[in-house]
């Protein structure tokens, strides 16, 4: 089963993570105490950055603010750990993979002066993910 790949070099791997993480800033990812899913719904989170090994149910995300030296970043997930993706999920991720790199590879991104050429820029405090 072939799985998504994240290496450590190559600006389509950055742009995808820097993407995803302005998102969340976008949508605002902190919220209050009665915008909460119910349990009963069956997420599971577990802290991404900094990371933690042990999945526990969303409803037992802490209340307070989280501060590390950076961010806070949660995984979530509706499946629990180890739970193969079905056909399906496994081609869409498939193709989102690849769209990516395609896309990396027609942009010249892999060679980084070309993807800040294109607007791409460095995060602030953070020198391995871009953003544009």
């Amino acid at each position: 089963m072939r799985r998504l790949r994240y290496g450590a070099s190559g600006l389509g791997s950055l742009v995808l993570i820097g993407s995803l993480v302005c998102l969340l800033f976008m949508t605002g990812c902190t919220f209050e105490e009665e915008e909460r899913r119910p349990a009963d719904e069956g997420r599971l989170v577990r802290r991404f950055v900094p990371f933690e090994d042990r999945w526990i149910s969303e409803s037992e995300i802490p209340a307070e603010p989280q501060e590390t030296p950076l961010m806070v970043i949660w995984e979530v997930s509706e499946f629990p750990p180890g739970t193969p993706p079905t056909p399906a999920q496994q081609q869409a991720a498939d193709e989102l993979e690849a769209s990516c790199y395609r896309t990396a590879l027609e942009k010249g991104w892999f060679d980084f002066r070309r993807g800040l050429d294109d607007g791409f820029q460095l995060m602030f405090q953070d020198r391995r993910h871009y953003e544009n």
